[in-house]
């Protein structure tokens, strides 16, 4: 008799036990995490870069690069391919050098009595 009187009081709590524990997780749901599409990752790396604008800074660069006027393929205009070299370098961009500028062939159209040197 005294078995079963334990049985019954073992079986009473844990029901009590199971009852109160889907009563804990009912009243505090685990929120599943949306995956990341694209777009999320678009709007965030945008939302980064926009925040990042300085105009401040894109006005000093754009008065140091448009101080004189440089045609393509003059010294000036060396002068402000150095320029800008210097300002990536100084932006973290390293491994960027005039040799590898010079590498790259650029067709131009200009104006017959233009003189390039």
């Amino acid at each position: 008799m005294i078995k079963i009187y334990g049985f019954i009081a073992v079986a009473i709590l844990l029901i009590i036990g199971v009852t109160l524990l889907g009563k804990h997780h009912s009243e505090r749901r685990h929120k599943v995490a949306r995956s990341l599409t694209i777009d999320d990752m678009h709007s965030r790396h945008s939302r980064h870069l926009i925040d990042a604008i300085d105009a401040e800074r894109i006005k000093q660069n754009l008065r140091a690069l448009t101080k004189h006027p440089h045609v393509a393929g003059t010294d000036a205009n060396k002068r402000v391919a150095e320029i800008i070299q210097q300002m990536w370098k100084e932006a973290g961009l390293e491994g960027f050098s005039s040799t590898e500028c010079a590498k790259s062939l650029i067709f131009l159209n200009c104006n017959s009595t233009q003189q390039i040197s």
